[in-house]
């Protein structure tokens, strides 16, 4: 097997050390690299081009979570944390896993094989989702009301929260957040190209870039830029 490109970014150098021997020890082949602060991380992601990072969301100078937004190169990550609220932010980051301090074993050693198959290109889930609805019931004025998930044009995170927009211009507030609802809706439809943004790809009616960034016109003349990290996945769609 191909020794993979890794870089463990944390604080730490004895819990850098330790996750190091812990994935040799599951015969995990890799060729390592370590930084113990998020502009640090930044630059060598950036630069080295790591296949898979594992990164503290809390390293110093700049956040794991910052770090995700700012990078160009985009790697498996893999956020570690001690708090179990992170879990759900590195599903809105895009990640493929979460590990828990102190790093159990076993967790370790699924996540290893998580990123080691296809599925590696879609973020984690701790629900295996089996088929994508047609219709959902959205809430509005006390009542729910049916949608036809075709008529979503985009989503639009606020917090814990969520917009979800129609063709006919309405507006609708879900109680689950963008990471959740993109695990819910199918991906070969709907893409997330923004840490705060996901779009019905048959409401996008332009592709377009200024000298910064990429846009998306969604139906409705709304405009959308395309954080960075989500760039190579738009960028699938020209031909």
């Amino acid at each position: 097997m191909v020794k993979q490109s890794v870089l463990i970014a944390d604080r730490d150098v004895s819990f850098r050390q330790e996750l190091r021997k812990k994935i040799v020890s599951l015969d995990y082949p890799a060729i390592f690299h370590e930084t113990c602060n998020g502009p640090e991380a930044v630059r060598y992601i950036d630069c080295l081009q790591p296949s898979v990072v594992f990164i503290n969301a809390s390293l110093p100078g700049l956040a794991g979570f910052d770090v995700l937004e700012r990078i160009s190169h985009v790697p498996i990550s893999v956020v570690i944390s001690d708090n179990a609220e992170d879990a759900v932010r590195a599903i809105d980051h895009g990640a493929t896993g979460y590990l828990r301090r102190p790093i159990c074993t076993e967790n370790l050693k699924r996540t290893l094989i998580r990123i080691g198959t296809p599925e590696v290109a879609r973020p984690f889930s701790s629900v295996q989702q089996v088929g994508y609805p047609g219709r959902i019931f959205l809430e509005k004025g006390g009542r729910l009301i049916k949608v036809n998930v075709t008529e979503i044009t985009y989503l639009r995170a606020d917090r814990d929260y969520t917009w979800i927009y129609t063709t006919d211009n309405s507006a609708y507030l879900s109680n689950h957040g963008i990471g959740v609802l993109s695990q819910k809706l199918d991906p070969d439809k709907f893409m997330r190209v923004h840490r705060s943004y996901m779009v019905n790809l048959e409401h996008v009616q332009e592709l377009y870039r200024d000298v910064r960034r990429f846009y998306l016109l969604v139906s409705g003349e709304i405009e959308i830029g395309v954080g960075k990290q989500y760039v190579p996945m738009v960028r699938e769609l020209i031909f």
